[in-house]
């Protein structure tokens, strides 16, 4: 089942009224009692006598669910508590026996409108019931293939088995209530015979209802209070108290469905969400079985209802039905506490796609200083994005076992490739001699835009040892503990086709610019001079064979380093497609945001019992409790990401009537996810929420790639999006709040300065005295803010901007970006390539001439003052 469908099966049940719930009543009456008509008016509509309501306990639920337990219950599991523990009914009875006279069938036509709607609710229900199953059996068969699920299949066996009963007693009621709308029809119709079918079946069925409670019409009836101990016997740890014996003399059986749950997930997953998704699932077929206990004895407790000649269920059905509620209620707090136990700080499976904003900009520019033999001949070379985008698609994981989660990058828009990452550009010059060659080559863009993401929550692997992080090592073994893509789709659930093949090479942190690489060997095989001021970087060649005892050694041996000069290039690696993968921190934050309405209140605080900020940062799997303040005008509280999408609906209205307090207030806990996050509260009379369009904002002052001079100032400014929108409640703009610039090198990304803006105008002047030549990238962060009670309040999930600039001695004005750069690679085949496209011939070595000695000479000793090491003079001017 979809999502949509979900959601609408899920908001066609909310909507339901109580008194329709209690229909059951209704065509009960009508089907088991002879109903005396009600008096007719002249006009011969039927008089409608105020309908009547039964009084069950004060008040069934003394124990309400456990804050934690609701965060591991399924919303069917709590829309069946919420018609069990539902406190009144009404005695409809007068009024069916008034739809029955009412002409042309209108009170068949109504009969048959609650009985739809009471289908509806359990097919929903019912839905969502088989999902669970569904999914808890799809999960052990496919981890059978690779261990032995047997006990724990056969305990699951003797669950079902133990629940069959009111499975059955459910499906009666559920097929009564099919004939009963059929019969209506046939009423409606004038069908005669057709109506005395149904009325069969009807009779039928709820004979069959009746006889599953008799023990003198079937070997095991239904005993609710023997029957929840034997239930909690299979899933509960410490409710009831096992040393009690039934009253047969034998012990019940003592089985721990989560605990053999946690154990198979242990060895044979891969990554935490799965095992939160299958921990969760095996909860919640334990708790379905409770609930559909308390659902059938609410079903029982109308059903003597209809029986008694007052229309009111004896005290002694209600009394049981408080002990059943209440029992339940524990039972299920007690498997929610094991799902919190077991699960409550694993990543969820929502966190397992997602999309991730990258440090990017379009375009770059460097200066490249080519200093060769007896001079210098600078260039300008420009940078563009060829593969990366500002949002990234990935997955999201964290191994069993690990403490670092990991992102991914899918290559829904096709893989990297080596010719991506470099940036080559010949230049040539005519002499008597024959033509000089200086080659140019440095890192793209695409590489700094890769390092990190926007959050600095992860970034670039270093080396072939940080694939470890992938992988749970009792599951790894069981694959056969050696290929890595393999265990990705077998084991992880990745999709192949959104990750290299398996043969692929992966990106790592670590190139060297061309000053520190360049070479100048070549000229001597050149009747003019070859120069090649070309870059290195470092690769993992190898991925296959990746075994987990792997020496330090024998991982870094898989680490290679590409030349990229042209007479050193290896063609082969042009097109080969890479891995990307960033690693995080075990302590990596995200923000969250926390979206208020008029009637409805929320307070999210921390494990200390202190209060959360609207916008604030919280780490990852950290546990949120959340106070929820409302009235009968809630409908759902939401967990969202920052684009709106929903990640998962923490409350229904259910599961509000269920659990709130005589003040309206609910308290429920989760964890924070790996990503920014926005809790929302919705209700009737919310207001469609806004969203600031994000094309709107902008950097100006500054082009993409534009070069400066050292010293030069740099005025830039930004515009945000409904800066200056009005307070109604529910506005939204991005406001720019901040910048900082960032030192771009082969070193990685350092911050260097920041500044913050408070209001108009939202304009900066960088002093660039103090900087070296090189690449740099302004930042500006753009503050998401939502209009509530005529205050702007910070939702979290800041927008970003980036703009790169270079500062240079010969500046160089960038040229309009493409819409495509076509990014030329180094030539093959140890030739560079002429302007013309033409291989150039290398000849042999027969000597060298009086100039190339002095060329040499001249360049080693400009190359030695360049690297040597820095004088206290030299940092000391720098810190000026």
């Amino acid at each position: 089942m979809s999502d949509t469908e979900r959601i609408f099966r899920r908001n066609r049940a909310r909507t339901l009224a109580r008194h329709s719930r209690c229909a059951l009543a209704c065509v009960l009456a009508f089907c088991l009692a002879f109903l005396p008509f009600a008096p007719r008016i002249d006009s011969g509509e039927p008089v409608i006598e105020p309908t009547r309501a039964y009084a069950g306990p004060a008040e069934f639920l003394t124990e309400k669910l456990a804050d934690e337990t609701i965060d591991f219950v399924d919303d069917a599991i709590v829309s069946s508590l919420d018609y069990a523990a539902e406190k009144t009914g009404y005695n409809l009875f007068s009024k069916a026996a008034d739809l029955l006279t009412l002409p042309s069938g209108k009170g068949d036509r109504e009969i048959e409108k609650l009985c739809n709607e009471i289908l509806s609710q359990l097919g929903a229900v019912d839905q969502d019931i088989k999902d669970i199953g569904d999914q808890l059996t799809s999960e052990i068969l496919k981890l059978g293939a690779v261990y032995s699920t047997d006990q724990w299949a056969n305990d699951r066996r003797t669950l079902t088995e133990m629940a069959q009963k009111y499975t059955d007693a459910y499906n009666y009621y559920q097929h009564f209530l099919d004939a009963t709308q059929n019969y209506s029809k046939a009423q409606e119709s004038g069908d005669t015979q057709g109506a005395e079918g149904f009325k069969t079946k009807m009779e039928g069925y709820l004979q069959n209802f009746a006889d599953s409670f008799d023990p003198a019409k079937t070997g095991d009836p239904i005993s609710f209070a023997s029957d929840i101990r034997k239930l909690a016997s299979v899933c509960c740890e410490t409710y009831p108290n096992y040393g009690v014996q039934n009253p047969a003399g034998s012990t019940l059986p003592q089985l721990y469905l989560l605990k053999e749950a946690n154990g198979v997930c242990d060895q044979t997953q891969a990554y935490e969400h799965q095992k939160f998704a299958t921990i969760s699932a095996q909860a919640n077929e334990c708790m379905e079985a409770f609930a559909k206990l308390a659902y059938v004895n609410r079903l029982w407790v109308d059903y003597q209802a209809s029986l008694s000649p007052d229309g009111q269920a004896p005290a002694q059905y209600l009394t049981e039905q408080e002990t059943v509620i209440n029992e339940t209620v524990q039972a299920i707090n007690d498997l929610g506490a094991q799902a919190e136990r077991y699960a409550g700080t694993l990543m969820r499976p929502y966190d397992f796609n997602v999309d991730v904003d990258m440090s990017y900009t379009e375009r770059g520019s460097t200066h490249m200083y080519g200093h060769y033999l007896a001079f210098s001949r600078p260039i300008d070379l420009n940078l563009y994005a060829v593969w990366s985008r500002y949002t990234m698609s990935a997955y999201q994981g964290k191994a069993l076992n690990s403490s670092a989660p990991f992102l991914l990058l899918k290559t829904d828009h096709g893989a990297l490739v080596h010719r991506d990452l470099i940036v080559y550009e010949r230049d040539t010059m005519p002499t008597p001699r024959g033509t000089n060659y200086w080659d140019y080559s440095t890192m793209n863009q695409d590489w700094y835009n890769l390092v990190s993401t926007y959050d600095s929550n992860y970034r670039l692997v270093e080396g072939a040892g940080d694939f470890a992080t992938l992988v749970n090592p009792q599951s790894y073994a069981l694959s056969g503990g050696h290929d890595l893509f393999s265990y990705l789709t077998g084991y992880g659930d990745m999709d192949a086709s959104l990750l290299p093949p398996s043969s692929t090479t992966a990106l790592i942190q670590k190139w060297y610019p061309a000053d520190k690489t360049h070479d100048m060997s070549e000229h001597f095989n050149h009747p003019g001079m070859v120069g090649s001021w070309c870059f290195t970087y470092d690769y993992v060649a190898d991925l296959t064979n990746y075994t987990l005892n792997q020496s330090s050694h024998e991982l870094s041996n898989r680490v290679k380093n590409a030349n990229t000069s042209p007479y050193h290039y290896d063609k082969n690696l042009y097109d080969q497609p890479m891995l990307v993968m960033l690693t995080g921190s075990s302590s990596q934050s995200h923000t969250i945001g926390i979206e208020q309405q008029p009637d409805a209140s929320i307070t999210v605080r921390d494990d200390n019992g202190n209060d959360i900020a609207s916008g604030s940062h919280r780490r990852s799997s950290d546990k949120l409790s959340i106070i929820l303040n409302a009235g009968d005008s809630f409908e759902s509280l939401d967990l969202m990401d920052h684009r709106g999408n929903v990640l998962d609906t923490l409350l229904t209205a259910d599961g509000f009537n269920l659990c709130a307090d005589e003040h309206g207030l609910v308290t429920l806990s989760t964890s924070m996810p790996y990503k920014d996050c926005v809790i929302r509260v919705t209700t009737k009379n919310s207001a469609p929420s806004e969203t600031a369009d994000e094309s709107l904002c902008s950097i100006d002052g500054v082009v993409d790639g534009q070069t400066f001079a050292p010293g030069d100032p740099i005025v830039f400014s930004a515009e945000g999006a409904n800066v200056e929108a009005d307070h109604a409640w529910g506005a939204a703009r991005l406001r720019p709040s901040s910048w900082r610039i960032e030192s771009l090198s082969d070193g990685g990304i350092v911050e260097v300065a920041d500044g913050a803006w408070s209001a108009h105008p939202f304009e900066a002047l960088l002093a660039t005295g103090g900087l070296n030549e090189g690449m740099y990238r302004i930042v500006v962060t753009f503050a998401r803010e939502r209009s509530e009670d005529g205050v702007w309040i910070d939702m979290g999930a800041p927008y970003r901007l980036g703009r790169s600039f270079t500062l240079a001695s010969a500046p160089v004005e960038p040229e309009p970006a493409p819409g495509a750069p076509d990014n030329a690679g180094p030539a093959q085949g140890g030739s560079a390539l002429a302007a013309t496209g033409d291989p150039l011939p290398l000849v042999p070595f027969v000597g060298i001439g009086i100039f190339s000695l002095i060329a040499c000479a001249a360049a080693a000793f400009a190359c030695a003052r360049r690297n040597r090491p820095a004088t206290r003079n030299d940092r000391r001017a720098a810190q000026r």
